[in-house]
């Protein structure tokens, strides 16, 4: 605490000090005693003192003349004159003046020296508001809405072509084909299904179903055809016309027609799904950002892009499965486009945001950084029409204390021990954590406010 000192009484004591030397040389120089001279002290506010041999109160000076005894022998002026005595106690005035100055500073900064000055750091509430919002576009001069248009639509095609990775495999197949039978019995005759019949080359057939062949009437021969096949699989079994002539023991004459279709058992190179996705994805992007840049280039000036609706089309000239070396593959896609306004969008989302803010937090949190807005997607609807553009934006809002405020916070905690003034802090609506620094847990907190120093940091 300050001290305080009685300036008046010691000065007092000190000037009477000084005339008492003073009284004795005048006695012994004169003869006589003189009046003393009387000094006012003034307190001067800030610190020091103030010495007038004339009241401040007073207009005007007041003029003291000396009176001197009738039987002097040494007139007045010698005296006022005599050198070294007025010197002798201006200096002295001085001196005592500077001392007492110098006292009074040197306490006040030893007494500023003795209290300390703390940090009250705190960080202020944060809050992320983020929504999702649709709004109809219109057409540029309307009042309501956001304005934009639909741009043209065009369509892209990019071809490319791949090695087919598949691998197919082929079993061997029975050549087939068909049997003429000639009766020339008066009875009909009857073959069971699988009846074997053999060829000039080696070939076996057999036939496929039962067959009833009708009498013969001379010189006529009853006919019948039935379906067969080559015993043994593979292209062996495909014979020419004329390869089966035999006559069997009921006299039955059999003849073939050609038989075809027999295969030999391989494997080969087919097309997979995969070799077709492979051209897709290579080309996707290309084709894509060809179409970002044709549509970028309608954009007039403040215009921004909302993601393009596409329709990707793809076609090969062989379908998965298909036994081929190369596949060659086609990618068009045709897209519908929006432009809108984007500072209009911009004012849409801060005006959207700053009202939630504003109903959730109350007025004490403002937005730090910029609002942030992602546009979504754009819908084309034509009964009725309509282009609707749906977008996600979000801000940060923290808590600002007002220099009131912050001033207000410091005679708040004025006083306090260290943890009274970090409960006080925490209870602050806009206050999420306190620290302070500069004195120990038990001590307390200046009361002086000129001591204590705010830090606020902000966490986004």
């Amino acid at each position: 605490m300050r001290k305080h000192y009685d300036l008046d009484a010691n000065m007092h004591q000190m000037l009477a000090t000084l005339q008492a030397p003073r009284e004795e040389e005048d006695a012994q120089t004169y003869g006589e005693e003189e009046e003393p001279a009387t000094i006012h002290v003034y307190p001067v506010a800030g610190g020091g003192i103030l010495f007038s041999k004339v009241p401040l109160d007073q207009e005007q000076p007041i003029i003291i003349e000396s009176q001197e005894a009738p039987d002097t022998a040494i007139p007045r002026t010698k005296h006022t004159n005599t050198p070294g005595k007025e010197p002798f106690f201006f200096f002295s005035f001085l001196l005592i003046l500077g001392f007492f100055l110098l006292f009074d500073m040197v306490d006040s900064q030893i007494t500023a020296l003795l209290i300390p000055t703390i940090t009250v750091t705190f960080t202020p509430k944060v809050h992320t508001i983020s929504t999702t919002a649709v709004f109809p576009l219109v057409t540029a001069g309307s009042a309501n809405g956001l304005q934009g248009r639909v741009l043209p639509t065009f369509t892209l095609t990019q071809s490319a072509s791949t090695t087919a990775t598949g691998h197919g495999h082929q079993d061997a197949k029975h050549a087939t084909g068909r049997l003429t039978l000639y009766n020339g019995l008066f009875t009909a005759q009857w073959l069971p299904s699988g009846t074997v019949f053999a060829g000039q080359h080696g070939v076996h057939v057999a036939t496929s179903q039962s067959v009833t062949i009708p009498s013969g009437n001379p010189p006529s021969y009853g006919q019948a055809t039935v379906s067969a096949y080559a015993v043994q699989a593979g292209s062996a079994g495909n014979i020419a016309t004329g390869d089966i002539n035999t006559t069997i023991a009921n006299g039955v004459l059999v003849t073939n027609s050609p038989f075809t279709g027999g295969q030999d058992a391989r494997d080969f190179l087919s097309v997979t799904k995969a070799d077709i996705q492979r051209v897709v994805d290579r080309l996707s992007p290309d084709l894509l950002q060809s179409e970002q840049t044709a549509l970028t280039a309608q954009l007039t000036g403040g215009e921004a892009l909302a993601p393009p609706t596409c329709s990707p089309a793809t076609t090969a000239d062989h379908g998965p499965g298909s036994e081929a070396t190369t596949v060659q593959v086609s990618v068009s896609a045709s897209c519908i486009a929006i432009a809108y306004n984007q500072q209009a969008i911009q004012v849409k989302a801060s005006q959207l945001l700053t009202s939630i803010a504003t109903q959730q937090l109350g007025t004490g949190y403002h937005l730090i950084g910029s609002i942030q807005v992602t546009v979504k997607q754009a819908t084309v609807s034509t009964h009725p029409p309509l282009v609707v553009l749906s977008f996600m934006c979000g801000g940060t809002w923290v808590y600002t204390l007002s220099p009131q405020e912050q001033q207000h916070i410091k005679h708040l905690i004025a006083g306090r021990t260290k943890q009274q003034a970090l409960q006080l802090l925490l209870s602050q609506s806009g206050i999420d954590k306190a620290t302070i620094t500069g004195i120990g847990e038990n001590e307390q907190v200046p009361e002086d406010v000129t001591h204590i120093h705010l830090l606020i940091m902000a966490e986004e």
